[in-house]
């Protein structure tokens, strides 16, 4: 008697529950499309989270997009994907084609998905071109590098597995613009192994770089292909982080001198590169071209002009040295000074020294110093914020909205969003409110999803659903997650949960007030209390009180917004206007802020509980105890600061754009710089390692502040200058040369900062001592008070490896200005010495100066 439907579908789930997959596949193979269509809704209810559930729903699931909604983001052992495999060519279903599709276009894609569709092309079952668009996805998917892959899977057995890849698909791979990044991240995976790997030793004979080198050599790979490709995304305009990875390829291909002689164009294109290894690469193979005479002086000479100007001392002296051996050959080497030209203002003088020297053994005429000028530049008036007007229908804040969910470029327009949703909660766009609730379902699902935090624009697109379908919105992440807590049942097993902890940083608060508005707007709205009346985030208090008279019901975290905006001066009017309660503790509260900052530094532990970095941050141990429903308090605490700090470093790694988290902090405390810089610190920490970190917009507010300041912003706009982030570094010598041009610079206060960040090692100092030098360059009073925070930092740099930088840029600016340049007297002695070291030399060029 044959099985009835509630019967097979017993049994899948016991095979299931079980893990048997051999079991499964035999159980599979003997069923009827009718069959599988039948069991499925019964047996899709039962199926937990396991490759033995992915088994089942591949060979039972009626369509496409069942299938792969069903299978999770996991990966199995080779041998469980290969029974999918058998699974699939068992039942062949006519859909095929469109599955293989649906698992490589279907956001997340577990590595998996493309072993399985091309093992499915292997075998006969699916066309080669099923894989077009998708060659990115073969990086990780051919040999993961994840700590669960097979101790023995490497990339070159992968591809020796199928010989068809390196037809078509891995070079179509290396051309696509950002694969240069997902090798470089795979081979690093491999080359440096993160702890928790079982085996945590090194791996290179596992990478890309190593399959294809030993590939080419075996010649199943065209080398000279193999070299062009990889000189071609050299020169291509391609990111920083893209390009890496094809400069190691390119060194262990290690190109003969035949082979290089054939690209001398190519290869003398490189000295002009951005990226410094790529000019290394440049820079050498225009070094060997040259030794083999396959290029002569006067190519190698034009070809260096762009590395002779770039402001770093490395590649122009580099190129200065390749330049005077090319000229050795040259009976009259007078037609390579103009090739010298861009030395002699170079920014380092030990660089413009070699070049003086140079030019005058070629023929020149003595060669002065040729200093920069230094312009006066008229104290520039305090810009006058603008007014902000609010939205003034459904029609308009429907079409700010479809603007915000996709990019929340303007913290203001953001602002004008959440008053207008507020005020208009009732009501609807005539045109497009379908389409634009379709849209933002979809950008809410966004990673990590709404109410996170982590994302501007996906908690503004959740609440843009709850405005046009009136649904409440979802809880918010309730804390911040501080570890894992392991329990124990009563039968002996365990498992692990997140532990956490209230937060009422900046970063959780802006979350909270985002989603306190959407539940208001779920209930009808109310009369909205803290839009900025300007740009720069003031409220007045007069405008504050016109708006609480016709308002029944305040709302905590807009009110506290609120408060936060008016004007220190202005409090006093408020008092009158609330009774004793929660509300008026906060008007008392921010009346009497008067902080007292105290500088910490330390090694806070991340989610893991491993110590990072060491870190600085300033504690203010009189601030009041925050809470998630206070908005003044939490942003007044400061009792603690490193308490989460490591785990605030990782805001930014979770979300599309920080800078636009960051920038909403910013309206928050628009009269508090010190706080405010307080609370940047670990995105600045973060700064001076990583990229997108989002505290430029928070060093702009601190430039274009007009409230005095203290220590807490010395500190932040010297992390800001030591920053690895460009955006970060910019936007920081921006802010100080705002600073200074509006009087707000205290030079003793900020060169205190520079010498504690140099002392405790948090910094490094060249990038400071560049950053002040590029401040120095706007105008005369930028370099007076850069040479004023200099002449108190290079006492305190005596001992240090990049002292000569210190010294240099004060010998400079002191040329400049026509101001003698103090040293102390070990500094002194140093440059009495006539020692050659590059501070010896900075130490005298400072004496010499007036």
């Amino acid at each position: 008697m044959a099985e009835t439907s509630d019967q097979v579908s017993e049994r899948l789930a016991g095979l299931v529950s079980a893990g048997d997959l051999t079991g499964l596949v035999e159980a599979l193979a003997g069923l009827t499309e009718r069959t599988r269509k039948a069991v499925w809704p019964l047996l899709k209810d039962v199926c937990p989270q396991t490759p033995a559930a992915v088994l089942a729903a591949v060979g039972c699931a009626p369509r496409p997009r069942a299938l792969v909604d069903a299978t999770p983001c996991m990966d199995f052992t080779q041998a469980a994907e290969a029974l999918v495999v058998q699974v699939l060519l068992d039942r062949r279903p006519p859909w095929l084609p469109a599955l293989a599709k649906a698992l490589l276009t279907h956001w997340p894609a577990p590595e998996w998905r493309l072993r399985v569709v091309r093992a499915l092309v292997r075998a006969g079952a699916l066309e080669p071109t099923v894989t077009d668009g998708h060659e990115e996805l073969l990086i990780s998917a051919i040999a993961p590098a994840r700590y669960w892959a097979e101790p023995d899977s490497s990339v070159l057995r992968a591809l020796r597995d199928d010989p068809e890849l390196l037809d078509h698909m891995v070079w179509t791979m290396l051309s696509t613009e950002s694969c240069g990044r997902s090798l470089q991240q795979h081979d690093h995976h491999h080359d440096s192994p993160p702890e928790y790997r079982p085996d945590p030793s090194p791996r290179p004979w596992a990478t890309w770089r190593h399959a294809l080198v030993t590939l080419s050599a075996e010649g199943a790979v065209d080398r000279d292909r193999l070299l062009d490709v990889t000189l071609g995304a050299l020169t291509a305009d391609r990111a920083a982080p893209a390009l890496p990875w094809f400069v190691s390829l390119h060194q262990a291909l290690a190109p003969t001198a035949d082979e290089l002689a054939a690209r001398r164009d190519v290869y003398l294109r490189l000295p002009a590169a951005d990226h410094g290894p790529v000019l290394r690469l440049g820079l050498d193979a225009a070094r060997r071209l040259l030794e083999h005479g396959a290029v002569g002086p006067t190519a190698v000479a034009d070809a260096l002009v762009p590395a002779l100007s770039r402001p770093e001392k490395g590649s122009a002296t580099a190129a200065i040295a390749l330049l005077e051996r090319a000229a050795a050959s040259l009976p009259d080497r007078s037609s390579l000074l103009l090739t010298l030209t861009p030395a002699l203002d170079h920014p380092h003088p030990d660089v413009r020294e070699r070049a003086r020297t140079l030019a005058m053994q070629w023929g020149s005429a003595p060669v002065p110093e040729r200093p920069a000028v230094l312009v006066d530049e008229p104290t520039a008036p305090t810009p006058t914020a603008a007014g902000v007007v609010p939205v003034s229908g459904p029609e308009e804040l429907a079409e700010l909205f479809a603007h915000l969910i996709e990019e929340a470029d303007d913290p203001i327009e953001v602002e004008r969003a959440l008053d207008g949703v507020l005020r208009l909660a009732r009501s609807r766009p005539q045109h497009g409110a379908r389409a634009l609730a379709e849209r933002a379902a979809y950008l809410a699902g966004r990673f990590p999803g709404p109410w996170f935090g982590s994302d501007v624009r996906t908690d503004l697109a959740a609440l843009t659903v709850v405005w046009l379908t009136g649904e409440p919105p979802e809880p918010a992440w309730p804390g911040r997650q501080v570890g894992y807590v392991t329990e124990r049942s009563d039968d002996g097993s365990s498992r692990s949960r997140a532990a956490i902890e209230p937060d009422c940083g900046l970063f959780a608060l802006r979350r909270f007030r985002v989603h306190e508005v959407a539940q208001v707007v779920a209930h009808g709205g109310t009369v909205p209390l803290s839009l900025p009346a300007t740009t720069d985030g003031s409220l007045p208090a007069d405008v504050l009180l016109d708006r609480l008279s016709t308002v029944s019901t305040a709302y905590p975290r807009d009110l506290g917004c609120a408060f936060l905006r008016v004007p220190p001066e202005e409090l006093d009017r408020l008092l009158p206007r609330f009774v004793p309660g929660a509300a008026l503790d906060d008007v008392i509260t921010l009346r009497r802020y008067a902080p007292q900052w105290r500088r910490v530094v330390g090694a806070p532990c991340d989610l893991w509980g491993r110590p990072a970095s060491p870190m600085v941050g300033w504690a203010d141990p009189t601030s009041p105890i925050g809470t998630v429903d206070r908005v003044v308090l939490g942003a007044l605490d400061r009792r603690d600061p490193l308490r989460h700090a490591a785990l605030e470093l990782e805001d930014a790694d979770h979300g599309g754009r920080p800078e636009q988290v960051t920038a909403a902090w910013t309206l928050l405390l628009p009269h508090h710089p010190d706080l405010l810089a307080a609370h940047a610190h670990p995105r600045l920490a973060r700064a001076l390692t990583k990229n997108r970190s989002g505290a430029g917009p928070l060093l702009e507010a601190l430039g274009r502040s007009p409230r005095p300041a203290g220590p807490p912003t010395w500190s932040a706009l010297v992390l800001g200058l030591a920053a690895k982030e460009t955006a970060v570094q910019v936007a920081a010598v921006d802010a100080v040369v705002a600073r200074a041009r509006s009087g707000g610079l205290d030079a003793a206060g900020l060169a205190e900062q520079v010498r504690a960040c140099l002392a405790d090692d948090v910094v490094v100092g060249t990038r400071v001592s560049d950053g002040l030098a590029e401040v120095a360059r706007a105008d005369r009073g930028s370099a007076e008070i850069v040479l004023d925070v200099l002449g108190e930092v290079v006492p305190a740099v005596a001992g240090r490896r990049d002292g000569h930088r210190w010294v240099e840029t004060a010998a400079e600016l002191g040329t400049l200005l026509g101001r003698p340049v103090a040293l102390p007297p070990e500094l002194r002695a140093l440059a009495a010495d006539c020692g050659s070291s590059a501070l010896a030399r900075a130490c005298r060029r400072a004496l010499s100066v007036g």
